[in-house]
Protein backbone atom coordinates (compact mmCIF):
# COMPACT_ATOMS: atom_id res chain seq x y z
CA UNK A 1 0.00 0.00 0.00
CA UNK A 2 1.45 3.34 -1.57
CA UNK A 3 1.23 6.77 0.68
CA UNK A 4 -1.63 7.68 -1.00
CA UNK A 5 -3.87 4.78 -0.52
CA UNK A 6 -2.85 4.65 2.50
CA UNK A 7 -4.04 8.24 3.48
CA UNK A 8 -7.03 7.51 1.58
CA UNK A 9 -7.89 4.61 4.53
CA UNK A 10 -7.05 6.92 7.13
CA UNK A 11 -9.18 9.60 5.76
CA UNK A 12 -12.11 6.74 5.60
CA UNK A 13 -11.24 6.14 8.95
CA UNK A 14 -11.86 9.44 10.62
CA UNK A 15 -15.39 9.60 8.71
CA UNK A 16 -16.24 6.53 10.31
CA UNK A 17 -14.86 7.13 13.55
CA UNK A 18 -16.67 10.74 13.35
CA UNK A 19 -19.81 9.18 12.55
CA UNK A 20 -19.83 6.46 15.51
CA UNK A 21 -19.09 9.35 17.59
CA UNK A 22 -22.22 11.26 16.51
CA UNK A 23 -23.86 8.16 16.43
CA UNK A 24 -23.22 7.68 19.64
CA UNK A 25 -24.14 11.39 21.22
CA UNK A 26 -27.29 10.78 18.98
CA UNK A 27 -28.00 7.50 20.94
CA UNK A 28 -27.23 8.90 23.83
CA UNK A 29 -29.72 11.87 24.08
CA UNK A 30 -32.50 9.75 23.05
CA UNK A 31 -31.80 7.66 26.29
CA UNK A 32 -31.98 11.01 28.00
CA UNK A 33 -35.16 11.58 26.64
CA UNK A 34 -36.60 8.72 27.24
CA UNK A 35 -35.26 8.16 30.76
CA UNK A 36 -36.89 11.49 31.72
CA UNK A 37 -40.03 10.15 29.87
CA UNK A 38 -40.17 7.46 32.05
CA UNK A 39 -39.70 9.24 35.27
CA UNK A 40 -43.17 11.41 34.52
CA UNK A 41 -44.74 8.21 33.14
CA UNK A 42 -43.57 6.92 37.24
CA UNK A 43 -44.94 9.87 38.60
CA UNK A 44 -48.42 9.96 37.03
CA UNK A 45 -48.96 6.38 37.70
CA UNK A 46 -48.41 7.16 41.39
CA UNK A 47 -50.52 9.79 41.62
CA UNK A 48 -53.70 7.82 39.40
CA UNK A 49 -52.67 4.84 42.29
CA UNK A 50 -52.98 7.50 45.05
CA UNK A 51 -56.82 8.77 43.49
CA UNK A 52 -57.35 5.26 43.22
CA UNK A 53 -56.99 4.63 46.76
CA UNK A 54 -58.31 7.75 47.96
CA UNK A 55 -61.52 6.71 45.73
CA UNK A 56 -62.14 3.62 47.29
CA UNK A 57 -61.00 4.34 50.97
CA UNK A 58 -57.67 2.22 50.91
CA UNK A 59 -55.37 5.15 51.19
CA UNK A 60 -52.17 4.66 52.93
CA UNK A 61 -49.78 7.37 53.79
CA UNK A 62 -45.87 6.11 54.09
CA UNK A 63 -44.26 9.65 55.67
CA UNK A 64 -41.14 7.27 54.18
CA UNK A 65 -42.48 7.19 50.56
CA UNK A 66 -41.07 10.32 48.89
CA UNK A 67 -41.62 11.13 45.07
CA UNK A 68 -40.94 14.06 42.82
CA UNK A 69 -43.28 16.55 42.56
CA UNK A 70 -44.46 18.55 39.67
CA UNK A 71 -44.14 22.23 41.07
CA UNK A 72 -45.62 25.52 39.90
CA UNK A 73 -43.50 28.25 39.35
CA UNK A 74 -44.89 31.07 42.08
CA UNK A 75 -42.17 33.81 41.50
CA UNK A 76 -44.00 36.34 39.61
CA UNK A 77 -47.22 35.80 41.43
CA UNK A 78 -49.34 39.50 42.23
CA UNK A 79 -52.00 39.39 44.53
CA UNK A 80 -50.56 37.88 47.14
CA UNK A 81 -52.43 37.76 50.63
CA UNK A 82 -49.61 37.75 53.48
CA UNK A 83 -52.18 36.85 56.63
CA UNK A 84 -51.41 38.21 59.44
CA UNK A 85 -51.54 37.28 63.55
CA UNK A 86 -49.53 34.05 62.30
CA UNK A 87 -47.03 32.85 64.47
CA UNK A 88 -45.19 31.17 61.56
CA UNK A 89 -45.53 33.36 58.27
CA UNK A 90 -48.56 32.63 55.92
CA UNK A 91 -49.26 33.55 52.47
CA UNK A 92 -51.88 32.61 50.62
CA UNK A 93 -51.88 32.10 46.97
CA UNK A 94 -55.29 31.05 45.62
CA UNK A 95 -58.40 31.31 47.73
CA UNK A 96 -59.98 28.74 45.59
CA UNK A 97 -63.36 28.42 44.98
CA UNK A 98 -66.42 27.74 47.47
CA UNK A 99 -67.45 24.22 46.81
CA UNK A 100 -71.25 23.59 45.49
CA UNK A 101 -73.71 22.65 48.22
CA UNK A 102 -73.88 18.96 46.90
CA UNK A 103 -70.25 18.68 47.57
CA UNK A 104 -71.09 17.70 51.32
CA UNK A 105 -67.54 17.02 52.13
CA UNK A 106 -65.94 20.17 51.60
CA UNK A 107 -68.32 21.57 54.10
CA UNK A 108 -69.68 21.93 57.66
CA UNK A 109 -70.74 24.18 60.17
CA UNK A 110 -67.03 24.39 61.56
CA UNK A 111 -64.93 24.61 58.39
CA UNK A 112 -64.90 25.44 54.63
CA UNK A 113 -62.54 23.90 52.59
CA UNK A 114 -62.06 25.77 49.02
CA UNK A 115 -61.21 24.05 46.37
CA UNK A 116 -57.51 24.74 45.11
CA UNK A 117 -57.22 26.38 47.62
CA UNK A 118 -53.13 26.62 47.89
CA UNK A 119 -51.50 28.25 50.82
CA UNK A 120 -47.57 28.16 51.62
CA UNK A 121 -46.25 27.73 55.20
CA UNK A 122 -43.38 28.64 57.17
CA UNK A 123 -42.38 25.85 59.29
CA UNK A 124 -39.27 24.33 61.14
CA UNK A 125 -37.48 21.45 58.51
CA UNK A 126 -37.50 17.90 59.06
CA UNK A 127 -33.59 17.83 58.29
CA UNK A 128 -32.73 20.83 60.52
CA UNK A 129 -33.65 18.99 63.96
CA UNK A 130 -30.64 17.66 64.97
CA UNK A 131 -29.29 21.21 64.30
CA UNK A 132 -28.28 24.07 67.19
CA UNK A 133 -30.62 26.61 64.67
CA UNK A 134 -33.89 25.57 63.33
CA UNK A 135 -34.05 27.20 59.72
CA UNK A 136 -37.57 27.46 58.28
CA UNK A 137 -38.75 26.07 54.96
CA UNK A 138 -42.41 27.13 52.91
CA UNK A 139 -44.51 24.06 52.95
CA UNK A 140 -46.75 23.92 50.16
CA UNK A 141 -50.47 23.60 50.91
CA UNK A 142 -53.34 22.85 48.81
CA UNK A 143 -56.47 21.37 48.97
CA UNK A 144 -57.92 19.63 45.31
CA UNK A 145 -61.11 18.07 44.26
CA UNK A 146 -60.59 14.35 43.85
CA UNK A 147 -64.00 11.93 43.10
CA UNK A 148 -65.73 14.69 44.80
CA UNK A 149 -63.95 14.33 48.49
CA UNK A 150 -61.30 16.84 49.72
CA UNK A 151 -57.49 15.84 49.17
CA UNK A 152 -55.02 17.44 51.24
CA UNK A 153 -51.35 17.93 50.48
CA UNK A 154 -48.35 19.01 51.62
CA UNK A 155 -45.30 19.50 50.16
CA UNK A 156 -41.68 20.77 50.61
CA UNK A 157 -38.76 19.50 48.10
CA UNK A 158 -38.90 16.03 47.68
CA UNK A 159 -41.80 15.55 50.49
CA UNK A 160 -45.27 14.88 49.23
CA UNK A 161 -47.83 13.94 51.75
CA UNK A 162 -51.40 14.01 50.56
CA UNK A 163 -54.62 12.21 51.72
CA UNK A 164 -57.50 12.56 53.80
CA UNK A 165 -56.94 16.05 56.43
CA UNK A 166 -56.34 13.39 59.77
CA UNK A 167 -54.27 11.27 58.03
CA UNK A 168 -51.98 14.22 56.44
CA UNK A 169 -51.39 16.11 59.67
CA UNK A 170 -50.46 13.18 61.64
CA UNK A 171 -48.25 11.96 59.40
CA UNK A 172 -46.98 15.53 59.13
CA UNK A 173 -46.91 15.47 62.53
CA UNK A 174 -44.43 12.54 63.29
CA UNK A 175 -41.31 13.85 61.18
CA UNK A 176 -41.05 16.20 64.02
CA UNK A 177 -40.04 13.47 67.61
CA UNK A 178 -39.99 16.62 69.67
CA UNK A 179 -43.60 17.79 68.76
CA UNK A 180 -45.81 20.55 66.30
CA UNK A 181 -46.65 24.13 66.98
CA UNK A 182 -49.86 23.03 65.47
CA UNK A 183 -53.03 20.97 66.65
CA UNK A 184 -54.51 20.30 63.34
CA UNK A 185 -54.27 20.70 59.58
CA UNK A 186 -57.62 23.51 59.65
CA UNK A 187 -54.61 25.33 61.83
CA UNK A 188 -51.51 24.58 59.65
CA UNK A 189 -53.97 25.18 56.44
CA UNK A 190 -54.30 28.89 58.10
CA UNK A 191 -58.25 27.78 58.09
CA UNK A 192 -59.19 28.67 61.18
CA UNK A 193 -57.23 32.34 60.90
CA UNK A 194 -60.45 34.99 61.12
CA UNK A 195 -58.58 37.01 58.09
CA UNK A 196 -58.80 34.02 56.31
CA UNK A 197 -62.43 33.00 57.16
CA UNK A 198 -63.68 36.40 56.42
CA UNK A 199 -62.08 36.48 52.82
CA UNK A 200 -63.45 32.75 52.34
CA UNK A 201 -66.86 33.96 53.48
CA UNK A 202 -66.84 36.75 50.67
CA UNK A 203 -66.51 34.60 48.21
CA UNK A 204 -69.04 33.60 45.27
CA UNK A 205 -71.32 31.09 46.11
CA UNK A 206 -70.61 31.02 49.98
CA UNK A 207 -73.73 31.95 50.92
CA UNK A 208 -75.85 28.60 49.13
CA UNK A 209 -73.78 26.69 51.85
CA UNK A 210 -76.62 27.70 54.24
CA UNK A 211 -74.16 27.70 57.18
CA UNK A 212 -74.82 31.15 59.11
CA UNK A 213 -73.58 34.56 59.01
CA UNK A 214 -71.52 34.37 62.22
CA UNK A 215 -69.33 31.67 60.68
CA UNK A 216 -66.57 33.60 59.84
CA UNK A 217 -66.41 34.87 63.46
CA UNK A 218 -65.95 31.09 65.08
CA UNK A 219 -61.92 30.12 66.32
Amino acid sequence: MNGEESGKECSMQQKRLMGALRRRDFLKEEMEKIGQDLQKLEAHRRVLVDILRICDGRMEIDVNRYRPVYKIDLSHSKGLIHIPQEKHHLVIYNLGKIPSPSMKPFYSQKNVYPVDYMCKRAYYGKRDELLAGKREVLYTCTIRNVCSKPLFEITEGDLCIRGKAGEVFNAFRSLFPEGIEFTSIIEFFGLNNLHVRKLISEQEGFADLGIGDRWERRP
